[in-house]
């Protein structure tokens, strides 16, 4: 089975002046953070540019692997891509704790695509949990009266017939655990293979708690103002957006050399390249 995956090409954006007239809203983003973003680390620039250069080398091509767990993982690992794009823009324009956001899912994505890489016996029930979504959907709109989605009864059906067929997998005894998998996120990363193991507390517990609804997401927010009252501080987040770009792409050059690896792609000197670019870019200062 042949599968093509297409990537755009991703470019830098331009940055130009507002001429003079009527200042009508021209774009969507902050073009001062945008400006600080583009302008005070040409080393990042080029090392983002050479990142992207490389993932089209990895995921422009036709997949003609007919493995389950081949197809699972280059494709969870392409969405990686469009992620470090969303982490990119959000970033880019001082909404750091929003790219936080997006790193979670970015690293939950890449440690499954590489554990399912690794162990490819394990894509069963990776893709039979969806059954167990679908149904749990269901539950949930039952529960809505008239607000919840119309469902034909032969739908229903088909919902009910394939949570029963997949049950026993998950079943533990009292209940259906809640996830695909009973090794934990940390667990799934040490066994998923070098590297994404280092990067769990920055790039998957600590976006966590930005995520919930928790006190750490509320009280990061807040200052004390020369008053001494207590303020919401909506100032743009360039800490949180440093710290989202230094993870985000330290993950992606390692869902790269994941795909290269498993997939026998010879991109080794080209990717040993964007580890140099990678260092370079990101120093002390900007981490």
């Amino acid at each position: 089975m042949h599968h093509n995956a297409h990537m755009s090409q991703w470019k830098p954006p331009k940055l130009r002046p507002l001429g003079k007239g009527p200042r009508v809203p021209t774009g969507i983003g902050n073009k001062d953070e945008q400006k600080e973003f583009l302008e005070t680390n040409p080393a990042k620039i080029k090392a983002i540019e050479n990142l992207y250069a490389s993932a089209k080398r990895v995921f422009l091509r036709t997949l003609t692997s007919e493995s389950p767990a081949d197809r699972v993982g280059f494709y969870l690992s392409r969405i990686c891509v469009e992620e470090f794009s969303e982490i990119l823009v959000l970033a880019g324009n001082g909404h750091g704790i929003g790219a936080l956001k997006i790193l979670r899912g970015m690293y939950e994505r890449a440690v499954t695509a590489a554990y399912v890489l690794a162990n490819p016996a394990a894509v069963d029930a990776f893709l039979d949990y969806d059954k167990v979504n679908k149904y749990k959907a269901y539950m949930h709109a039952k529960k809505l009266g008239p607000y919840g989605p119309k469902l034909s009864a032969e739908t229903i059906k088909q919902i009910e017939d394939d949570y029963q067929t997949v049950k026993p997998t998950f079943w533990t005894g009292t209940r259906v655990r809640s996830s695909w998998t009973s090794l934990d996120t940390a667990s799934l990363a040490r066994a998923a293979g070098p590297g994404y193991e280092q990067l769990y507390l920055d790039a998957f517990y600590r976006p966590t708690l930005e995520i919930h609804t928790t006190a750490t997401s509320v009280l990061g927010r807040l200052e004390l103002t020369a008053q001494g009252k207590l303020s919401f501080d909506s100032r743009p987040r360039r800490t949180e957006a440093r710290h989202a770009m230094v993870m985000a792409h330290n993950l992606l050059l390692r869902v790269l050399d994941s795909q290269n690896t498993h997939f026998k792609l010879g991109l080794d000197s080209v990717l040993e390249g964007n580890l140099t670019d990678f260092q370079k870019a990101y120093g002390r200062a900007d981490q």
